[in-house]
């Protein structure tokens, strides 16, 4: 407090790391025990923190006085920071009382105190032991310090020791050593404590020695990103993409990024107006769009895509970089009918009766809805009433259903006729159009004619008188025998019997000649009768 004239209180403000741009906060002071203008005076203003700068000084001044009274207290609050959030608004100036009634001991007090940490060099604290009057003789108080947060021999060098007044000295200091170091950690406190003093008393015996983190965490860059679209094509009009490019938490300066489309199952030119360019991001802004044109259509072609993707960026790292555009195809292929189509059939006739010959009308693909078609009968070979029964009609498919048969009778009978063939036509069909209309129905001949009869050869008998061996005449003298393929009497000359004068054996002794059927021939004499008897194979 002092006596007469002005102290004054330096309040130290403070952020817990540099800032790349201005930062403001306003500060004002409240009475607490101290009131203003009679203990202090009061004040309130605005603090600057350039870039970089990490402290502020706010004075309040205050005024002595020789009363012996309490020690009394004030505050100091900070309120509506720009570029920075508040930590602790708050700070209390404590006005230690230094006057005291005749005969009392003068009082010792160490004052909290709060260093920036530095980054290894010789950094320290410098703490103040006041009394708060000379004594009129030696005095001595020993001091010690003590970790919180802070470890000492790893944030600063312990210590303890004592420290010693003249007579009429007021004022001695503790000096205590930071280990600094480039560790983001926060800000870190330890104590320094007063204890057994001598020609005195301990009025604040404990001092707060705040380590003040003064090392920033590496700059983390906004990442960029695209999100993929889905766009319905349209068949012409003006239709469009907008990607949204985003950061992913403001920046302090200005973001760019490039982009470009690339083809990929949709073609720039025909499907979408392919471009280039560059996106750029102010400070604080997170969001941007590209636009990308469709070319609309009225074809039936399916999804088609292509792709944005990113590049090059400034002030950002690339995350998602790559966009899918997915046109949409919102064309309709026309409704095409199924088709209704008619097989052949081929059947048996049979001896008798009617026999069912059966045709398959099929639907190439189940209708949505009823189809129906007519059928009729028409000859060929086959005649209506005598070889099968005409008929006319509809057939009528339900929805879903691909499959109806038509019943023609076949009339069965033992004639020898060859195959026939008649027609079974569609027409008129509703809900389908005409596949195979005409289908053959073949009525196959099982009927044979009997196996034609035999012929048979005789021959008839005859007779020569025998004469005398070597005899000649009209008469046949001795025995036939064969030549070759000839037939000879006993001297060697041709004989023609019935027309046949020759016949053969191949070689390996099956008949090849004649065609008469003769195998072979054989004559001989009894009974003084002469005997041709001819064996006969029919062909």
């Amino acid at each position: 407090e002092g006596d007469t004239g002005e102290a004054h209180f330096m309040f130290m403000v403070t952020l817990d790391k540099a800032s790349t741009t201005p930062v403001t906060v306003r500060y004002a002071t409240a009475n607490g025990t101290a009131a203003d203008g009679s203990d202090y005076g009061g004040d309130s203003g605005t603090l600057t923190f350039a870039p970089g700068e990490t402290s502020q000084m706010v004075h309040v001044h205050v005024g002595g006085d020789t009363a012996v009274e309490a020690d009394e207290t004030f505050t100091v609050t900070l309120t509506d920071a720009t570029g920075a959030t508040l930590g602790d608004a708050v700070a209390t100036g404590t006005i230690l009382n230094d006057d005291s009634a005749p005969g009392t001991p003068p009082a010792l007090s160490i004052a909290d105190l709060a260093v920036g940490e530095g980054d290894g060099e010789h950094s320290h604290f410098v703490f103040t032991v006041t009394l708060d009057k000379p004594a009129t003789g030696p005095v001595s108080v020993q001091y010690a310090t003590a970790n919180g947060t802070a470890v000492g021999g790893q944030d600063y060098v312990a210590g303890a020791g004592t420290l010693t007044f003249a007579a009429g000295e007021t004022s001695k200091t503790v000096h205590v050593d930071i280990a600094g170091d480039v560790l983001v950690e926060g800000n870190e406190t330890f104590s320094v404590i007063l204890s057994n003093p001598s020609g005195a008393t301990i009025a604040d015996g404990t001092a707060i020695g705040t380590i003040l983190d003064d090392d920033a965490a590496p700059v983390v860059l906004p990442a960029v990103s695209i999100g993929d679209l889905s766009v319905a094509e349209g068949d012409g009009a003006h239709a469009h993409f907008m990607f949204t490019v985003t950061l992913d938490k403001a920046a302090l300066g200005p973001v760019t990024v490039q982009y470009a489309t690339a083809d990929g199952t949709a073609v720039a030119g025909s499907d979408y107006v392919g471009g280039t360019g560059t996106v750029t991001f102010a400070a604080g802004e997170t969001s941007k769009t590209v636009h990308v044109d469709i070319i609309g259509d009225a074809l039936v072609e399916g999804n088609e895509t292509f792709s944005v993707k990113l590049s090059n960026p400034s002030g950002a790292t690339l995350s998602d970089d790559t966009a899918t555009g997915i046109i949409t195809d919102d064309d309709v292929a026309p409704v095409v009918p199924p088709a209704v189509s008619i097989a052949d059939v081929t059947l048996a006739e049979g001896n008798s009766g009617t026999a069912q010959m059966m045709f398959l009308v099929t639907l190439d693909k189940a209708a949505t809805g009823p189809v129906s078609v007519q059928y009729a009968t028409a000859n060929g070979i086959a005649s209506a009433g005598s070889d099968y029964t005409a008929q006319t009609g509809t057939l009528t498919f339900a929805a879903g259903e691909t499959s109806k048969l038509v019943h023609i009778q076949v009339t069965g009978d033992t004639l020898v006729e060859g195959s026939e063939t008649f027609t079974l036509k569609l027409s008129a069909p509703t809900g389908a159009s005409l596949g195979q209309a005409t289908a053959t129905g073949s009525i196959l001949n099982d009927d044979t004619a009997p196996p034609p009869p035999v012929p048979e050869i005789s021959v008839s008998d005859a007779s020569v008188v025998e004469g005398n061996p070597g005899s000649s005449g009209g008469e046949l003298d001795g025995w036939l025998s064969t030549s070759g393929n000839q037939i000879v009497d006993a001297n060697g000359n041709s004989v023609q019997i019935g027309g046949v004068n020759w016949f053969g054996f191949d070689r390996d002794h099956s008949i090849r000649e004649p065609r008469s059927t003769l195998l072979f021939l054989h004559a001989f004499e009894s009974h003084d009768q002469y005997h041709l008897v001819m064996y006969q194979v029919l062909p």
